[in-house]
This record gives C-alpha cells, sequence and structure tokens, in this order.
C-alpha cells in the first residue's frame, strides 16, 4: 500500500506551481495517470522513485516510511523496492543487455532470474549487444526487464512506449500486457495513449497543475476525456461501462465512447464498423 502526503514547488517551461499530493493505492493495484505537458506527472513518479526530494510531506509503502520531511527520513534510491522505466530507456552504452539487467542487483546476480526476464520480454537473441546495436522496440524491452528483475514492489513507468513508432507501439504493448497481468506488485503508469491506460491499468487519475482533479475507473476517466464525434470506419473496443451502456473505442481520429444497446454482447477486443 501506497500513502503519499507531498508537496514541492516546481518550475514548468518557466512557469512555476506547487505540487500538491495527496495519494493513497491499495497494494497490487495498477495506476494510471493522465494529464497535459507539464502537469507534474512525471515529478511524481520521481517523488515515489527517491529522485526529487519533496519539500514537505510523508511517503510510507507497505508500512516502511520511505519518506518523512519532519523526522529527516529520506531512504535513497536505490534500497527503494522499485523498477523504473523512464521514456529515453536510460540504458548504459557500453553494457551489453545482459549487463544492464545484471547491473540492477546490488549484490550476487540472480542468474536464474535474468533468463527468465529475457525470455519473457523476448531479449535472449540480443543479449550480448549493446543498446546501440538495438531497435527501440529491443532497447525499451531491455529497459522494461532491467526494472522488473528484482521483484519490485513498485514498478513505475514514465509513458514507456512514447518514442516508438505506432506499429513497435502496439507490439510492445502486448509485451506490457503480459507483465502486467503477471507483476503482483503495485504498478503505476504514465501515458497519454488510452489504450494502454485501459488494457494495463485498474485505476486512473487526472493530474492538473500539481493536483489530483478527478479519480474513478480507467475506463471513467478515459470516458471523462474522450469526445463524441466521429469518422465512419473500423474501431477497436477498449472498454465497457456495463453500467452506462457505453463502449470506449479507439479509431485512427482517437478514443470516443458509444452508447450500445444492451441486447448487443459487446467485449473488449472486438472490431466494430461505424457508418454515417
Amino acid at each position: 500500500m501506497i500513502q503519499l502526503s507531498a508537496q514541492k514547488k516546481l518550475a514548468t517551461d518557466g512557469a512555476i506551481f506547487n505540487l500538491d499530493i495527496e495519494l493513497h493505492v491499495e497494494a497490487g493495484e495498477h495506476i494510471g495517470i493522465v494529464g497535459s505537458s507539464g502537469a507534474g506527472k512525471t515529478s511524481l513518479l520521481r517523488i515515489l522513485a527517491g529522485l526529487i526530494k519533496p519539500d514537505s510531506g510523508k511517503l510510507i509503502v507497505d508500512g516502511e516510511t520511505w519518506f518523512d520531511a519532519e523526522r529527516n527520513i529520506n531512504i535513497p534510491t536505490q534500497k527503494r523496492h522499485i523498477g523504473f522505466v523512464f521514456q529515453d530507456y536510460a540504458l548504459f552504452p557500453n553494457m551489453s543487455a545482459r549487463e544492464n539487467l545484471e547491473f540492477a542487483f546490488c549484490s550476487a546476480i540472480n542468474k536464474k532470474r535474468v533468463e527468465e526476464v529475457m525470455e519473457m520480454l523476448a531479449i535472449s537473441d540480443v543479449a550480448n549487444q549493446k543498446p546501440g546495436t538495438l531497435s527501440g522496440g529491443e532497447k525499451q524491452r531491455v529497459a522494461l526487464g532491467r526494472a522488473l528483475i528484482r521483484d519490485p514492489k513498485l514498478l513505475l513507468l514514465d509513458e514507456p512506449l512514447s518514442s516508438l513508432d505506432p506499429e513497435m507501439r502496439k507490439k510492445l504493448q502486448q509485451y506490457l500486457s503480459v507483465v502486467a497481468s503477471n507483476f503482483e506488485g503495485t504498478m503505476i503508469l504514465v501515458s497519454h495513449d488510452a489504450t494502454e491506460i485501459i488494457q494495463l491499468t485498474d485505476r486512473a487519475f487526472i493530474l492538473e497543475k500539481g493536483k489530483i482533479v478527478q479519480w474513478g475507473t480507467s475506463a471513467e476517466i478515459l470516458l471523462s476525456q474522450s469526445g463524441n464525434s466521429y469518422q465512419p470506419g473500423k474501431v477497436e473496443v477498449i472498454g465497457i461501462l456495463s453500467d452506462k451502456k457505453i463502449a470506449i473505442v479507439k479509431s485512427h481520429h482517437g478514443v470516443l465512447h458509444l452508447p450500445f444497446d444492451a441486447g448487443n454482447e459487446l467485449k473488449i477486443g472486438d472490431t466494430i464498423c461505424l457508418k454515417v
């Protein structure tokens, strides 16, 4: 369980605003964060990771105090049980893919665990290659593997697929889905992609100017953010709000919500055709 109360003065694009967060996440939950650029999403992840020190507040994870301004407690990043996947991969260029994974171990390297993670993410074939020779998708899988290698309590994903082309992004979403379904810890994902939020998280919140302005299920949050106008063509169902009889669908033009007849048995993953 995560209990966070944090205040931090931030400067973004020349503007100064105060990050003021009250966050409560149950153990094992998968949480999504959405919001405009500069809202404080990455800063929030970095506070959880210990890479940014709040001006005031407290952070307790599974009963262990990671930060307490009043008591002068600030557990360093390397001693927090976290995995962090950055937007730019943050791999060591002089190390092979395998060595990047092994570096995550503070002491003895668990060779069996390294092999398991490489097999799960299909990177065994590039184990001895350095990041400069890898594709964007391979780099991201190595970065994800390094974050997972020590079975972290808290997995932080900062727009992990944002730098990939649409085809590779869709492929990597499948890997992330496998990871999320097998990850027993708490996961917090920052993403602008509706499919990632729907498929990978249970609840989500909207962050605006450093403050949480709305909480809800991932489908409810995306419903509040999506539009109603659409063009004819095929769309994929990525979420269903049964009580409201609303389907959230993704098209080439973005995410929208559509009412559906209760008699129609829609399910996530269905493809439907919109007509004028």
